[in-house]
C-alpha cells in the first residue's frame, strides 16, 4: 500500500471510521471538510486502488465511488488485524504495574492535551467490541459525573487482560491527537523497555518510528514529571527531540499534502489560499497564539513596512503566501525576492507558498531560482 502503512494506527483506523460512517447506497462519497482533511491517507489509498475517484462537484468534497468501499474496508482490516496480533506476545504476563497504568492514563487523558471524555468513551467502547469486554464507563457524562478523565479511562482499561490492556495502550497513543507529545514517546519508550517479554520485536522497532516521527512543535520544556516519577524507578530518562529542521519539513508535508484538498474551486485572492491554510493548522491540532500566528510581528525594513501571512515562532519560521494568476509571475518573484531580504533579519527559515494557477512550467527551474538566494529559504508550489 502506498498511503497507509500496516497494522493501522489509532488515526488510521479513526479514517476507516468515518469512511464507513458516510458510505451508503449512492454513487458519492460525500464528506465535510474536516472529515476529507482527517481522511487523506484513506482516501488516497481508495483512490491509488480505484475504489474511488474524484468527482467534478464545485464547492463538495464529493469522490465517485468506483469499486467497494466495504471489500476495500474489510480486506485493510484484515490485514492489519493479522499483523497486530503478532505484535503481541499473548498470555505472557498475568497482570502490568499500577503505577505505570495510573501515569499511562493521566498523560492519555491529560486536561489540556489529552483524549476528550467523549473519545474515552467512544474508543473503549470500540476495544470492548474488540476484545468482548463490557467497561463500566460506557457513556458521557461520567459515573459519577465529577470522575476525573484519567480514572474513568482506567477503570475501563481494567476491563481487559494485561495483553489487553498494554495493546489499547500502545494504540491510544498512536493517535494523532498525540502526534507531537513527548510525553507520548517517553511512554512508548518505556513500554518498550519494561514490557519487552510480551511486546514482539516487529512492534518494538514501530514504537521507534513513533519516537522519530516526532514534529510541529517542541515540547523539551513541557512538564512530564508524571510519567517520569514511574520511569526514574525502572530505566534512565532519554531525550526523544527531533531536530528543528525535521519538524519544519514536516510543516512542509502537511502543506504539500493536505493543503489543496480545502481549496474546493479556484481561489480569487490570496486570502482564500491563507484561510485554507489556516484551516489547516487548525485541523492539524494547532492554536492560534500558542503554535502559530497569523499578520503579526509588523517590523520596518528599509522603510518599508512588513507583516508576515503566517509564523511559527518556535521553529523561527515565517510563511507567506503568493497567488500566482496569469500575466503575474514576474511580479510573483519580485515579492518574493523583496520579502526574503526583509523578513531573513528577523527570521531563521522562510517558507513560500506559491498557489500555482497554471502559470508555471517548470517548478524545478523556479524554485532552484529562488531557494539558490539564500540557504534558509524554501518554496513549495501547490497546483490547483
Amino acid at each position: 500500500m502506498l498511503y497507509l502503512h500496516l497494522p493501522l494506527n489509532q488515526n488510521e483506523r479513526e479514517q476507516i471510521s468515518i469512511i464507513r460512517k458516510h458510505n451508503n447506497k449512492s454513487r458519492f462519497l460525500n464528506l465535510s471538510d474536516e472529515d476529507n482533511l482527517k481522511c487523506y491517507e484513506v482516501l488516497m489509498e481508495m483512490k491509488t486502488q480505484g475504489v474511488i475517484q474524484d468527482a467534478e462537484i464545485d464547492n463538495c468534497n464529493a469522490y465517485l465511488i468506483t469499486g467497494s468501499i466495504i471489500e476495500f474496508i474489510n480486506k485493510v482490516e484484515s490485514e492489519s488485524n493479522k499483523i497486530e496480533m503478532s505484535r503481541f506476545k499473548v498470555g505472557t504476563i498475568d497482570s502490568i504495574d499500577d503505577a505505570f497504568l495510573t501515569c499511562a492514563c493521566s498523560v492519555l487523558a491529560d486536561t489540556n492535551k489529552g483524549l476528550s471524555g467523549r473519545q474515552i468513551v467512544d474508543k473503549c467502547s470500540s476495544f470492548a467490541i474488540r476484545y468482548g469486554r463490557n467497561i463500566p464507563q460506557s457513556n458521557y457524562p461520567f459515573v459519577p459525573r465529577t470522575l476525573p478523565k484519567s480514572s474513568a479511562l482506567k477503570q475501563n482499561l481494567e476491563s481487559f487482560s494485561a495483553d489487553e490492556q498494554l495493546q489499547i495502550i500502545y494504540e491510544l497513543c498512536e493517535s494523532s491527537k498525540f502526534y507531537d507529545s513527548i510525553e507520548i514517546v517517553n511512554l512508548l519508550e518505556y513500554m518498550k523497555e519494561k514490557y519487552s517479554s510480551v511486546i514482539s520485536d516487529n512492534a518494538v522497532a514501530h514504537v521507534q518510528d513513533n519516537r522519530n516521527s516526532i514534529s510541529s512543535n517542541d515540547y523539551g520544556n513541557r512538564n512530564t514529571s508524571n510519567f517520569n516519577i514511574v520511569r526514574s524507578r525502572n530505566c534512565p530518562s532519554k531525550q526523544s527531540m527531533a531536530t528543528v529542521d525535521d519538524k519544519h519539513d514536516a510543516v512542509i508535508n502537511l502543506i504539500q499534502n493536505r493543503l489543496r484538498l480545502l481549496l474546493h474551486k479556484v481561489p480569487e485572492t490570496e486570502k482564500d489560499v491563507q484561510n485554507a491554510l489556516e484551516n489547516l493548522f487548525v485541523g492539524y491540532g494547532w492554536n492560534k497564539g500558542e503554535e502559530y500566528d497569523r499578520e503579526t510581528g509588523k517590523f520596518i525594513f528599509a522603510g518599508r513596512e512588513y507583516i508576515p501571512d503566517f509564523i511559527v515562532q518556535r521553529m523561527n519560521l515565517c510563511l507567506e503566501v503568493k497567488l500566482l494568476k496569469n500575466g503575474k509571475k514576474s511580479k510573483v518573484i519580485e515579492e518574493i525576492n523583496a520579502d526574503i531580504t526583509a523578513y531573513s533579519k528577523e527570521y531563521k527559515r522562510l517558507l513560500f507558498i506559491v498557489y500555482d494557477l497554471g502559470v508555471i512550467r517548470d517548478e524545478n527551474e523556479f524554485i532552484r531560482d529562488i531557494e539558490n538566494a539564500k540557504e534558509n529559504v524554501r518554496v513549495l508550489i501547490i497546483k490547483h
